[in-house]
C-alpha cells in the first residue's frame, strides 16, 4: 500500500515538474508608438511611463516565436505559431499540457488605439489621457481594465469579446457591440451614441448630456446615471432597461416586440408598433406619434411585464 502511494505521489510530482517550463524575459525599447495591436493569447498589462518599452515574459520553448515590433507607429504583439517545429507542436498538444506563458508589459506615455483579438486579455491598465481613442476587441478577447480620458472615443466590440472600461469624455463616445459580446462601461461627461445587436449585452453607467441608443436582434442593454436627453430606437425582440438613468426628455421608437423601460421626467415622445411595450416611471408630458398593436404602461401597473 505504501509503495503504491509512493508511486502515485512520484507520478504527480513528475507531472508538475514536467509542466512547469522555464521562462524567458525579453526587454525591448522603442523610440515611439501610438497604437497597439495584440493577438494570439497574450496577457497584457499597460503602465504609464515617460519612455516606450515592452517586457515580454514567455515559456522558453516559444520565446523565439514571440514578436514585438513597431511599424508605422503601431506596436505589434504576435506569436508566430506557424514557425513551431513538429516536436514543439506535439509537446504543446499533449493531453493535460498547460498553455505556455505569454505576457507583455507595455510602458508608454499615452496611446490612441488598441486592437485586441484571439483570446488576448488586457488584465491591467494605468490611467491614460489622449485626444482621441479607438478600441477594437473581437474573437473572445477580454479587456478587464481600461481607464481612458479623451475628447472622443470609439469602442467596437464583437465576436464574443468582453470589455470593462471607464471613459472620461469631453465630446462623444461611440459604442458598437455585436455578436454575443458583453460590455460594462462607465462614462463621465460628453455624449454617448450606443449601437447594440446580435445578442450582445451592454451595461452603461453614464453621466452625459445626450444618450442615443439603437438596439436590435435580441440584444439587451442596461443604462443608469443621468442624461438631459435620451433617444432610443429598439426592434427585433431587443430589451432596453433605462429606468435607472434619469432623463429630462426622451424620444422612444419601438417595433418588433421590443421592450423598453424609461425614467423621463418632463417630455416623452413615443412611437410604438409591432407588439412592442414601453414602460415609463414618472409622469412626463407625452407627444404620441402613434401606438399600433403595442403597449404604453406605467411602471407600477400590475400588467407590466
Amino acid at each position: 500500500m505504501k509503495k503504491t502511494l509512493f508511486i502515485i505521489a512520484l507520478s504527480l510530482l513528475f507531472g508538475v515538474c514536467a509542466s512547469a517550463q522555464p521562462l524567458k524575459v525579453q526587454e525591448k525599447t522603442y523610440e515611439k508608438f501610438s497604437k497597439i495591436s495584440a493577438e494570439d493569447n497574450f496577457v497584457l498589462k499597460f503602465y504609464h511611463s515617460e519612455t516606450y518599452s515592452v517586457t515580454l515574459k514567455s515559456d522558453e520553448r516559444i520565446a523565439a516565436h514571440v514578436q514585438a515590433y513597431v511599424k508605422n507607429g503601431t506596436l505589434y504583439l504576435i506569436l508566430d505559431e506557424k514557425g513551431y517545429s513538429p516536436e514543439l507542436k506535439k509537446q504543446l498538444r499533449q493531453k493535460g499540457a498547460a498553455a505556455p506563458v505569454l505576457e507583455a508589459e507595455v510602458y508608454m506615455p499615452t496611446y490612441s488605439s488598441l486592437v485586441i483579438t484571439d483570446k488576448c486579455v488586457l488584465s491591467h491598465s494605468d490611467d491614460f489621457a489622449t485626444e482621441t481613442f479607438v478600441l477594437t476587441a473581437s474573437d473572445h478577447a477580454v479587456v478587464s481594465e481600461l481607464n481612458i480620458a479623451c475628447s472622443t472615443a470609439e469602442f467596437n466590440v464583437s465576436k464574443n469579446a468582453q470589455v470593462k472600461s471607464t471613459a472620461y469624455v469631453n465630446g462623444k463616445l461611440y459604442l458598437n457591440a455585436s455578436n454575443s459580446t458583453q460590455v460594462t462601461l462607465t462614462q463621465e461627461g460628453g455624449n454617448a451614441l450606443v449601437s447594440v445587436g446580435n445578442s450582445a449585452f451592454v451595461d452603461l453607467k453614464a453621466s452625459v448630456n445626450t444618450l442615443e441608443v439603437e438596439v436590435a436582434s435580441s440584444s439587451e442593454s442596461h443604462f443608469s446615471g443621468a442624461a438631459s436627453f435620451i433617444k432610443i430606437l429598439a426592434s427585433n425582440l431587443s430589451k432596453v432597461d433605462a429606468e435607472l438613468i434619469e432623463a429630462q426628455e426622451g424620444d422612444i421608437m419601438l417595433s418588433g416586440s421590443a421592450k423598453c423601460y424609461v425614467n423621463v421626467t418632463e417630455k416623452l415622445k413615443v412611437n410604438l408598433t409591432g407588439g412592442s411595450m414601453l414602460t415609463f416611471k414618472r409622469t412626463p408630458i407625452f407627444e404620441i406619434d402613434r401606438i399600433v398593436n403595442s403597449t404604453l404602461i406605467k411602471a407600477d401597473d400590475a400588467r407590466r411585464k
